[in-house]
């Protein structure tokens, strides 16, 4: 015979297994809502790529407005410094900057699809030959109106850093006692004669490749971006975005040789 106090203990565990099983009964696992009609993977990437666009373009807009402040100020030279600074994440959208501007050409995307369609395998096809020579996309129509919306893309924010690193190298120069004579250019004609077209544009080649990969197809992975760019933004950030100063001159030309490397960094030759 079970004891009072034991067998008060045994019905409540029996109840409250009762009240469980109860419940899930009642009201069991919520299934998961299924969509009948997916969402395509293209309008999350184009939204991805437009939205990188934009952030660069608020970069650039922000980089030009150094240009009004008075840099001959330790109050001038910190603030653009702080805009640099707060740049960074933006102005490493440069590859989806220069992947936006050639999505909205027109002719390489109807070039891509009217060369598809003399192949016997269609898009599959000539994406496959895309993938083995990268060459291939310099026969494609469109291709040199969709290089020259690449280069000219990023043009108007690397002119930007190059004249905001001229100021304040002008700035520094000056509040030292020096002469101005640091002029950096941005020199985008190679210094051999290229060969062919992936010759001339050399990485705009690449990138172009992708985004035929990425019309043909429409898959996430053919639109992850190499990095070179980005890489080559953060590593210029690495080096000068975060000078040991002792003065505002200092600072300055520490923030100039960042933006004469950024320039280069964003500039597509």
């Amino acid at each position: 015979m079970i004891p009072v106090n034991k067998q008060t203990t045994f019905r409540m565990i029996i109840i409250a297994m009762l009240c469980v099983s109860l419940l899930t009964l009642t009201f069991g696992p919520v299934p998961r809502r299924v969509s009948a009609t997916p969402e395509p993977i293209a309008l999350t990437d184009d939204a991805d790529v437009a939205q990188g666009a934009s952030q660069f373009d608020e970069a650039t807009r922000e980089v030009q407005g150094i240009l009004s402040l008075d840099l001959n100020t330790e109050k001038g030279v910190k603030e653009a410094a702080a805009i640099l600074k707060r740049n960074q994440q933006k102005l490493a959208q440069v590859e989806k900057k220069a992947l936006h501007a050639a999505m909205h050409v027109a002719s390489f995307q109807k070039g891509l699809k009217d060369e598809a369609a003399k192949r016997k395998g269609g898009q599959e096809e000539l994406a496959k030959a895309l993938e083995a020579n990268h060459e291939l996309v310099g026969t494609i129509p469109g291709a040199q109106e969709a290089a020259e919306a690449i280069k000219e893309s990023t043009r108007p924010a690397a002119e930007a850093l190059k004249r905001v690193g001229d100021a304040l190298q002008k700035a520094a120069d000056k509040a030292n006692g020096k002469p101005a004579n640091h002029h950096a250019t941005l020199n985008s004609v190679p210094a051999v004669e290229p060969q062919g077209f992936c010759g001339s544009y050399g990485y705009i080649c690449d990138l172009l490749a992708r985004l035929g990969l990425y019309v043909l197809r429409r898959e996430v992975s053919v639109m992850q971006m190499t990095a070179r760019k980005v890489n080559c933004v953060l590593r210029a950030y690495n080096s000068y975005g975060s000078c040991a100063v002792v003065n505002w001159a200092n600072l300055a030309v520490c923030n100039s040789q960042l933006s004469y490397a950024l320039a280069g960094c964003i500039l597509f030759a």
